[in-house]
């Protein structure tokens, strides 16, 4: 072949069509398989809009998770319709709402409105409402026994014996509100008519969201999901640890503006101090500057606290005469009043102390046969082990030292327990002026003379400690007037001698002669 002439190439028209059909099918296969991808792009993409649909719409969401045979709150996330404010949920079993409880989730928060405890004055109140609260304390008790946890709400409330609103509680951090247990800390049978100008103490029960194992606040209100009043849940778990010590003493809001008792009230701290107790709180409306200086050395000493107390709205804005006179006007509002106080101190103090003592500064529990409180209910408990965890308050009986009955006692050189010695020879009946040891591992809400009401319902409200082992002193100038002749018949009527106290008059006169004040400062 020369190289001029062109290069002929053959073509086989059976190879031209194979080829052909190949490059058809490769062509339908990429395109079904494009087809398939577009489509599962699509349900991928529908897929996140629902879902970003979702997170968007939902503002609140719960889910609760068993673990170990118990309700664990985890976050977020059972949807709520956003197009309704409330949605009541009911548990589906035991384990996740203990014994079907309802609540309801509500959503976010306009605001959270926490009241610090550095605010000028301790009360808040719920909306227009004459319903104030004073505090709020975390109490897990229950859950050794199985039961709730609840925060504890006190409050006063301002009306007749038929005001009781129905509360609810919500828990902002949780987004969840239950209703509130409402509970009167009152005895009945006393002023069973009250006014609606009376202030009457109330502790709210706010059951705790299960698994929860600590809170920041809580609103309490007549709406569901609402905020009319925020308070600060205090939780003073820690000072359980290392170990609970035995006694704290609380004293009854103080109002003696215009009368020095700083004697006597040392020779009072001093004799409790030799009996058993290690706290002392008291509660002040006013008192003499003598008196403070006594309660400021004791609280340097780490054995007293002070607490400055305050009635809600105007009885807030009497002076202490004016609150005196009030007081005497309105024994039974007096009396309503000190319920509160003494409940603060308990909820301030039961996680550090087994016994919280009610008691006023004209009392003195001593014990009989041996030298301490401590040993009178370590022997009645070794006695009565089981008494521990189902009673709620030990009672002792009350003996009056009238000072009619002394009438050349001298107060400026005597102690008042060397002075008065002759005392009404009936003690008081069991139940009738006594004053009680409050069991911290039982007690609920308490008043001046016992437990009213206890953490389970198989535990009792209170037993009363045998008067051969201790008993209370209480020097008082007579009978109470509202007493009447069961006063008159039952104490003042018979009459002994009785110097069981003096045994301990030396060391108290010895911890009164260290006791060093500059009266002058």
């Amino acid at each position: 072949m020369s190289r001029s002439e062109p290069l002929k190439i053959s073509v086989n028209p059976q190879q031209t069509g194979l080829v052909s059909e190949r490059s058809r099918m490769s062509y339908l296969a990429i395109k079904r398989l494009v087809k398939c991808l577009a489509l599962i792009l699509i349900v991928l993409s529908v897929s996140l809009v629902l879902i970003l649909k979702e997170a968007l719409d939902n503002r609140v969401r719960i889910v609760y998770k068993e673990h170990s045979a118990k309700a664990t709150i985890l976050k977020l996330v059972k949807p709520i319709s956003t197009t309704n404010r409330i949605q009541s949920v009911v548990g589906s079993s035991q384990e996740t709402f203990v014994n079907q409880l309802q609540w309801t989730k509500c959503r976010w928060s306009s605001g959270l409105r926490i009241v610090s405890s550095t605010t000028r004055s301790p009360w808040t109140q719920m909306g227009t409402k004459e319903v104030y609260f004073h505090s709020a304390y975390w109490d897990d008790r229950g859950r050794a026994h199985r039961t709730h946890a609840f925060v504890r709400v006190l409050a006063y409330l301002r009306g007749s014996a038929a005001d009781k609103p129905k509360m609810q509680c919500y828990y902002p951090e949780w987004r969840v509100s239950i209703q509130a247990h409402v509970q009167e800390t009152w005895l009945p049978m006393w002023d069973q008519d009250p006014d609606e100008q009376t202030f009457r103490s109330f502790l709210v029960n706010c059951r705790v969201p299960p698994g929860v194992t600590e809170l920041q606040s809580v609103s309490l209100s007549t709406e569901v999901c609402d905020e009319m009043a925020t308070l600060k849940v205090v939780d003073n778990r820690f000072l359980a640890l290392p170990k609970r010590k035995k006694f704290c003493l609380c004293v009854k809001p103080l109002l003696f503006n215009m009368q020095d008792i700083s004697k006597q009230l040392i020779e009072w701290i001093e004799a409790n101090r030799l009996f058993g107790a290690e706290k002392i709180v008291f509660y002040l409306y006013q008192v003499h500057r003598k008196v403070s200086k006594v309660l400021d050395h004791y609280v340097r000493l780490g054995v007293v606290q002070v607490v400055p107390w305050s009635l809600p709205q105007e009885l807030n804005l009497l002076n202490g005469r004016d609150l005196k006179v009030f007081f005497h006007r309105k024994v039974w509002q007096k009396r309503r009043s000190e319920v509160l106080p003494y409940n603060h101190c308990f909820y301030q103090n039961f996680n550090e102390f087994e016994f919280v003592l009610p008691i006023d500064i004209d009392e003195f529990i001593f014990p009989l046969a041996v030298e301490s409180w401590h040993e009178v209910l370590s022997g009645h408990l070794l006695k009565h082990p089981d008494e521990k965890q189902l009673i709620g308050s030990f009672s002792v009986r009350n003996a009056y030292f009238f000072r009619s009955w002394n009438p050349k006692s001298n107060l400026n050189e005597d102690l008042v327990i060397e002075a008065f010695t002759q005392r009404s020879a009936n003690l008081s009946q069991p139940g009738f002026s006594v004053k009680s040891f409050m069991n911290t591992d039982v007690v609920v809400t308490l008043f001046n003379h016992y437990a009213l009401s206890a953490l389970l319902p198989t535990q009792k409200l209170t037993t009363h400690l045998n008067p051969d082992l201790i008993v209370m002193n209480h020097y008082k100038a007579t009978c109470p007037n509202d007493f009447g002749r069961q006063c008159e018949e039952n104490f003042l009527k018979y009459s002994m001698n009785d110097t069981s106290i003096l045994r301990f008059v030396p060391k108290i006169k010895a911890r009164i002669k260290a006791v060093q004040i500059d009266w002058d400062k």
